[in-house]
């Protein structure tokens, strides 16, 4: 199982962002791309399977072959924040040959203010639920609240499951705190913490209690297209 996970920080108006979006979804590699900081779905998703919030999108099925692209193999699971700026909304693309439930939008809790989305998906082996998560920034300690107060909610789920985002927690600053003995799974590559966002940190990574990566990696540097990299994880 193939997971990307992006803070894409925003692209209305933009073209490079949800090019390369689109592009990493006609490569049909990847089972699930968790995009934070979204603002829409990419324009193509644009055929309503479920309506609500979050909806749920597929794209038009061209009438001619040669208009098929790997696009179409995808639902846009979309995820609405806001009343007037969208920006922080979230975004999970997941192939339709792993979906399997409704989504699931975690109400607010005490400290959560834009939840996580989850995803329930069957790999082939049981069903399993991915949740992708922004949480609030420039405050630790409240981001580390919120986290736990998903994590409570994710182990009350009949699923194993994996959360995978932008956590606004910084696992280079923080390492006893954040590490594979912990479930936390940033970036490594020689040993060395990879940094995912510009201010210098690691800020984006997977937790997973039961299902550790078998391989990770970073598409690209902060800044080149978003102040956060694109992060892979294979599980």
């Amino acid at each position: 199982m193939k997971i990307l996970s992006w803070n894409a920080q925003g692209y209305d108006g933009q073209a490079r962002k949800p090019e390369f979006i689109r592009n990493l979804l006609n490569t049909g590699e990847y089972d699930l791309i968790c995009i934070q900081e979204a603002g829409h779905a990419l324009g193509s998703f644009d055929q309503k399977k479920q309506d609500g919030n979050p909806m749920i999108l597929e794209c038009k099925q061209p009438s001619r072959t040669r208009g098929v692209s790997q696009l179409h193999n995808y639902y846009a699971i979309y995820y609405e924040w806001g009343n007037t700026n969208f920006r922080c909304s979230m975004v999970t693309y997941v192939k339709k040959c792993l979906y399997s439930k409704d989504n699931v939008y975690i109400p607010p809790m005490t400290r959560n203010i834009r939840g996580g989305l989850i995803t329930t998906i069957n790999p082939g082996h049981g069903l399993v639920n991915v949740c992708n998560i922004h949480l609030q920034s420039g405050d630790l300690d409240f981001a580390l609240q919120q986290f736990q107060e998903i994590l409570v909610y994710m182990r009350g789920k009949t699923y194993p499951f994996i959360i995978i985002g932008d956590f606004n927690i910084d696992a280079i600053r923080n390492q006893p705190l954040i590490s594979p003995q912990n479930h936390f799974y940033p970036i490594i590559i020689n040993n060395q913490i990879i940094i995912t966002q510009k201010s210098g940190g690691c800020l984006d990574y997977a937790y997973s209690e039961m299902y550790p990566p078998l391989e990770y990696g970073r598409l690209a540097y902060p800044e080149e297209l978003s102040d956060h990299a694109p992060v892979v994880y294979i599980f």
